[in-house]
């Protein structure tokens, strides 16, 4: 039994308004859709994403054969340019004229005096030359009279030699004689000696004989050595006084034209990367021009670039590079591709590079208002093969040049965005663990 009545309950049952619903804005369920998108997409690019870490280089268009880079061989000033930009030139052609500052500052009259010295001690040379000359052939002349006089002289002792060895045995055989025939008292004691003493005098002269056969052979064999070394020691005196002379006749010529350096082309080809300047300063270790051989302007063109080592061990054979050229920007005439061909496997120090990249490491700009910071570690080569050899510009294919400075990217190593972001707690657990 209830505590309460029937009618009472189910009054308590009617409801004369519905169930309270609270409703969001629809733009939320909207907000929320997109939200999650976004949360889906970003997880999906940090798990499926990739990150490629890409070394910037520069370097220069090159022919396969190479370059020539034209030096002078003295410190000074350009006096003259004889060549321009581009122009083909053959072997032998001037390219420049230098003047050193040092003979100019010196003056004539002290070349002149210069000059005059070098030529006296020419002069003196020239008649000590002769004068060796003129002795080597009279003390040959000399040694060849001294050889045949000792020749005849050594015959006569031989033929001397045979006369006495014949009275010799004469005399001895008289000698046994008188002996035999003291014995039986048939001569008298002082005839014997005057035999023996006849005999022992012919030995005392052929023993005398023989001492001056040897003596004679002795010096005979003396000077027919002396004879025969006398060219060999003509040769070197001589050779070193010519060489003297020819030193004397090249000082002689250097002081004359030292003044004025003529720089030539090597071979014939086409100038590029004029560096030299009128009236400019000349470092001999600094390139004046770059020459491209003839030959080599039909060469395949590739592209030289110089990495330091901290990028170098990450490129190989093979990769991806992204070209941009200083004469054409990339910002309108885009990237081009290419690809590694060689690492060199050896760096190359900062006085080993050629110029631009090494005033680039030296901490010299290339572009005025814009220095560089120096570098002094060591670079290595990167070879490169462009996968064109020209430049499409307003159209029209515009051929590579060698000499043109380039920049690029190379493609290094790629990576999870994940393990990009994730980074440094990895080298952290590398570091540590």
């Amino acid at each position: 039994m209830s505590l309460f009545r029937q009618e009472a309950l189910q009054q308590q049952q009617q409801r004369y308004y519905g169930a309270i619903v609270l409703r969001s804005p629809q733009v939320f369920v909207w907000l929320s859709v997109a939200v999650l998108c976004i949360a889906v997409l970003l997880m999906s690019l940090l798990i499926w994403g990739q990150y490629t870490r890409r070394a910037s280089l520069s370097g220069f268009v090159i022919p396969e054969g190479g370059v020539l880079r034209v030096y002078s061989p003295l410190a000074g000033r350009v006096a003259a340019l004889h060549v321009h930009e581009g122009q083909e030139v053959q072997a032998g052609h001037a390219l420049l004229t230098v003047l050193d500052e040092r003979y100019r500052e010196q003056g004539p009259e002290s070349r002149t005096a210069v000059a005059t010295q070098i030529e006296s001690r020419q002069s003196n040379l020239r008649a000590v030359l002769g004068e060796q000359k003129q002795l080597y052939q009279r003390t040959s002349t000399g040694l060849q009279t001294r050889i045949q006089a000792l020749e005849r002289e050594q015959m006569q002792l031989q033929q001397e030699q045979r006369a006495l060895q014949q009275r010799l045995e004469l005399a001895s055989v008289m000698e046994q004689r008188f002996r035999e025939l003291r014995a039986q008292d048939f001569v008298s004691v002082v005839q014997l000696q005057e035999k023996t003493e006849a005999a022992s005098e012919l030995r005392y002269r052929v023993q005398l004989n023989e001492r001056n056969q040897t003596s004679i052979a002795r010096e005979l064999q003396t000077l027919q050595t002396e004879l025969e070394v006398l060219p060999m020691r003509e040769r070197t005196q001589l050779s070193e006084l010519e060489r003297n002379l020819q030193g004397a006749q090249q000082e002689l010529i250097e002081t004359q034209s030292k003044r004025e350096m003529v720089v030539r082309a090597p071979t014939a080809g086409r100038v590029t990367g004029m560096s030299a300047k009128l009236g400019a300063g000349v470092d001999p270790e600094r390139p004046l021009l770059t020459f491209v051989p003839l030959d080599a302007d039909k060469a395949t063109l590739e592209v030289h670039l110089f990495a330091p080592s901290k990028d170098a061990g990450f490129i190989r054979p093979g990769q991806s590079v992204r070209i941009r050229y200083q004469a054409y920007p990339y910002q309108k005439f885009g990237h081009y591709d290419g690809l590694v061909q060689e690492v060199s496997g050896s760096p190359m120090l900062p006085a080993e590079l050629p110029y631009p990249v090494a005033a680039k490491s030296e901490g010299l700009s290339l572009l005025e208002g814009l220095p560089a910071m120096p570098n002094t570690d060591p670079m290595f080569r990167i070879r490169i093969r462009p996968q064109n050899p020209y430049v499409m510009a307003y159209g029209q294919k515009q051929a590579l040049q060698p000499g043109m400075q380039v920049e690029a990217d190379v493609m290094l190593d790629t990576r999870s965005l994940l393990e990009w972001i994730f980074e440094p707690l990895l080298s952290v657990r590398g570091k540590y663990f």
